[in-house]
């Protein structure tokens, strides 16, 4: 009798501590997205501006530019994934201190409701785009497709 009570004690631990880890793991994810969500609300109407320009734009890897646009890119992505689908939040522009420089951010959660963000600098003066962080940015970019001649 001893040894049920002990095992049922132990049970009630176990789904506790799991529940409060949980609960932890839900209030964290609620404060990453508030916090996106703050950096978009604080693109500027320049910002807004910028970020229709450069999802018109083909990003520059290696001095190569995507055969798609930005724009296209996320499309493609989100449609054609499968399982490894991507949700979208938002996009964010803001100024650097260094002069004619942007930095774009897109905000979306991956297949396994993490928060990711891909990263890119756009660079007015030169009207170049390219990814900030290699990680992420460089997945939204595919090579250009060359003609076949029979």
């Amino acid at each position: 009798m001893k040894l049920f009570l002990f095992s049922i004690f132990l049970l009630t631990v176990v789904c506790l501590a799991e529940q409060s880890v949980v609960g932890y793991l839900r209030i964290q994810d609620a404060e990453k997205l508030a916090s996106i969500q703050e950096r978009i609300s604080k693109t500027t109407p320049e910002g807004l501006k910028i970020l229709r320009k450069v999802q018109k734009m083909k990003v520059e890897v290696n001095e190569r530019l995507s055969g798609k646009t930005l724009e296209k890119m996320v499309k493609d992505y989100l449609r054609k994934q499968g399982n490894n689908k991507i949700y979208p939040i938002g996009w964010s522009a803001s100024k650097k201190i260094i002069e004619n420089r942007w930095r774009i951010h897109y905000y979306f959660q991956d297949y396994r409701e993490q928060y990711i963000t891909a990263e890119w600098e756009y660079n007015e003066k030169t009207e170049e785009l390219y990814p900030f962080e290699f990680q992420t940015a460089p997945l939204f970019w595919t090579p250009l497709k060359r003609k076949v001649r029979n």
